[in-house]
């Protein structure tokens, strides 16, 4: 016996197959996947422009989640952003969850950028940090702006350089400035014409001088050599002196001096033999007494030769009669 089937009971399948398939696919769209657990967190944004329910959620470039829902907070007046994520991600405590720019027509994701430190991490559902990448506008205007403010700079000076060039050209100043300058482009004209002359008469000279110079350069290349040497032997002389102990040849120059000193001290002290002859006055006296003693008894034995030699004759003849 064959089942019968009605065909309103073959609607109604029909209808609730269709019915969960838009569902199915409907979430799909969002970016929900009803088949897998889901991981929820919050982030606060002052603004989420470009932001919307179904935008990624990822980490360097990988989608690891997606945007479920904005929702407004009525204290704060803030943005509150759900994020399910597919995996059981550890985010670690500073995450930042920031809103970028994915490609050159301006979609927004969400980006999450990790904290340095990976020991403590977020519960589930705890709210990170939310941040703002710069709009293009924005990003325009930051780059324009210190351009705009130094193009304002560079008028004003050109103005002020416009007005002084005005003041002036419009003064009695800029006409002597101009006569000034006029003395000033004779005066040198005449100087160059002098020096031309000067040059002119002193060519002969000049080429004597120059022609010495050559010479003079030609005896340094041909005695290279000597003077090589004679730089040697500086340099072995100064080598030389360099170890010479003149420090203490010094000393020794000084102890000398020392005793010189010492010995002339003592002679003008009158101590010594030395002393005595410079200082005693008498001893001089009879010095003196004796050498004019001497000198009349040399003359007069020149003088009387005889006298001396019988006187020394009989001498000696009396003592041969006293040794008989």
């Amino acid at each position: 016996m064959k089942l019968k089937v009605s065909n309103e009971t073959l609607t109604g399948v029909f209808g609730a197959l269709a019915i969960t398939v838009l569902i199915l696919g409907y979430n799909f769209m969002k970016g929900n996947d009803i088949f897998s657990k889901s991981y929820f967190y919050y982030a606060v944004y002052d603004q989420t422009d470009g932001i919307a329910p179904s935008n990624p959620v990822i980490y360097q470039g990988l989608k690891i989640g997606n945007v479920k829902k904005l929702s407004l907070d009525e204290e704060t007046g803030k943005i509150i952003a759900t994020i399910q994520l597919s995996k059981n991600i550890k985010i670690p405590i500073g995450t930042v969850a920031k809103i970028i720019s994915s490609d050159l027509l301006g979609a927004k994701v969400i980006d999450l950028v990790f904290a340095n430190q990976r020991v403590v991490f977020y519960n589930l559902k705890d709210t990170l940090v939310g941040d703002n990448e710069l709009g293009f506008a924005d990003q325009v205007s930051a780059q324009v702006m210190p351009v705009k403010l130094k193009a304002e700079k560079l008028l004003s000076s050109l103005d002020s350089l416009v007005t002084s060039f005005q003041v002036l050209f419009t003064t009695d100043a800029l006409q002597k400035s101009v006569v000034n300058l006029s003395n000033t482009i004779a005066n040198l004209n005449h100087s160059t014409g002098t020096v031309d002359s000067l040059l002119t008469s002193e060519t002969t000279r000049i080429k004597g001088i120059m022609s010495n110079v050559e010479s003079i350069t030609h005896n340094l290349k041909d005695n290279n050599a000597r003077i090589s040497n004679i730089l040697k032997n500086t340099s072995l002389i100064t080598d030389s002196l360099a170890k010479a102990d003149f420090v203490n040849t010094i000393n020794q120059s000084r102890k000398a001096v020392e005793q010189t000193n010492a010995i002339l001290k003592k002679i003008n002290d009158g101590n010594g033999t030395m002393g005595m002859l410079v200082n005693d006055q008498k001893l001089y006296n009879n010095l003196t007494s004796a050498t004019q003693s001497l000198d009349k008894l040399m003359i007069d034995l020149k003088e009387n030769p005889s006298k001396y030699i019988t006187l020394s004759i009989f001498g000696r003849k009396k003592d041969k009669n006293q040794q008989k």
